[in-house]
């Protein structure tokens, strides 16, 4: 009798453990924070003339700037900060349901292991793209990637303990889902259509030039003649010459401190 208690004892504890999915909670929380500090640089770097580099600039080789200003550090119109910060927002949800559960559940793992495996995947492709084709190190990169791949790991333990394959508790989880038709169903379109409004209402902040002062409309409508508003004549030396005799030079200078 007190074998058999002790082994359902510890077989409780054992399916209550919840240690690791509390480690995943963390990681994507604290992903989800890098991610947002990370958008911030990229606004700040694309908002800004092409010699600005933000304070996570170490070295030529070693900062964000030229990773922001790359076209892999944006899809479908949105910066590859916030898709990153959606995920860790995802996985984070999944933590905290995983930790709600009681004992001998085993929803969400799968779909947390399942997850965490595909950012961990995509982090590991920018680290790569990062290295071999644009040539530089991003730190807040570098930190996203590692929490990434952090979470994945604590979610693998998680599956450990629980002695759950990732094939088998996945089709545990979709099955469980499977089950909940309408939940799904408001879960998935719920997501989409934030993704879709993302993609569709993000404003674009590329920096622009300064504008050139107004010239007179009938400026290169004809061949420069003399026509319209513009003096022109011939100097003493027999030079033709179009606008001011004497004209006001300007200069604009602009200078990064």
């Amino acid at each position: 009798m007190r074998r058999e208690r002790a082994r359902k004892s510890a077989g409780k504890r054992t399916n209550g453990l919840h240690g690791w999915v509390v480690a995943c909670a963390l990681f994507a929380l604290a992903g989800l924070v890098a991610s947002g500090i990370s958008w911030r640089t990229h606004w700040q770097v694309r908002s800004s003339p092409p010699t600005a580099r933000p304070s996570c600039t170490l070295s030529e080789s070693t900062g964000c700037a030229d990773t922001a200003r790359s076209d892999y550090a944006v899809a479908l119109g949105v910066p590859i900060a916030l898709w990153s910060a959606c995920g860790f927002a995802a996985l984070l949800t999944l933590a905290l349901v995983g930790i709600r559960r009681r004992n001998g559940e085993s929803f969400p793992h799968g779909l947390l292991f399942a997850t965490a495996a595909s950012a961990a995947a995509v982090s590991l492709t920018m680290a790569l793209i990062a290295r071999l084709v644009l040539g530089v190190f991003c730190v807040e990169c570098t930190v996203i990637q590692v929490l990434t791949v952090a979470t994945f790991a604590c979610a693998g333990l998680q599956l450990r303990d629980k002695r759950l394959g990732p094939v088998r508790a996945l089709s545990a989880d979709l099955r469980r889902l499977a089950a909940s038709p309408r939940t799904t169903a408001a879960v998935g379109l719920l997501g989409a259509t934030a993704a879709v409004l993302l993609v569709v209402l993000y404003p674009r902040h590329e920096w622009r030039g300064p504008s050139l002062p107004d010239l007179p409309f009938s400026l290169g409508a004809g061949p420069l003649g003399g026509r319209g508003e513009l003096p022109s004549g011939l100097t003493d030396d027999g030079h033709p010459y179009l606008g001011a005799a004497q004209p006001r030079v300007t200069v604009v200078e602009y200078s990064d401190y």
